[in-house]
């Protein structure tokens, strides 16, 4: 197997980060609803106004390329350095991925239903048959 160059190392480890901190922005103003550039009076903003409409425009437009950008980088990785291309590496590799991605995703998945979802339902459920 070949490995990956200097320059691609250094160029996706650069990026990182800047795509780290742009999920993050996409997180933070992610709970806002129904926010409308028209209610705001673009004249007479305070700081504070300003300062928002500036993340939540940000957050909901170029932010949203940080996700994406990993999902190639991820592909990009997964066939770089790779010397022959068959259903036999293609197998491996994905074997590989089982380990490090779908059972972390279901353990994790499995978690949150058992401490977040599963109360709430039950919760329902008893008021439902307590009325």
């Amino acid at each position: 197997m070949v490995k990956i160059n200097d320059l691609d190392s250094k160029v996706i480890h650069t990026i990182r980060f800047p795509l780290i901190c742009l999920v993050v922005c996409v997180h933070s103003f992610s709970f806002i609803k129904g926010w409308n550039i028209n209610d705001l009076d673009l004249y007479n903003m305070s700081g504070a106004d300003f300062y928002s409409l500036f993340c939540i425009t940000f957050s909901m437009t170029l932010a949203h390329i940080a996700v994406p950008t990993f999902f190639l980088i991820s592909g990009f990785l997964f066939v770089k350095g790779l010397e022959k291309w068959n259903r036999t590496v293609y197998k491996g590799k994905l074997n590989k991925r089982v380990y490090s991605l779908l059972i972390p995703y279901l353990i994790w998945n499995t978690f949150y239903v058992v401490t977040k979802v599963i109360p709430i339902v039950g919760e329902a459920v008893r008021k439902h048959n307590v009325s």
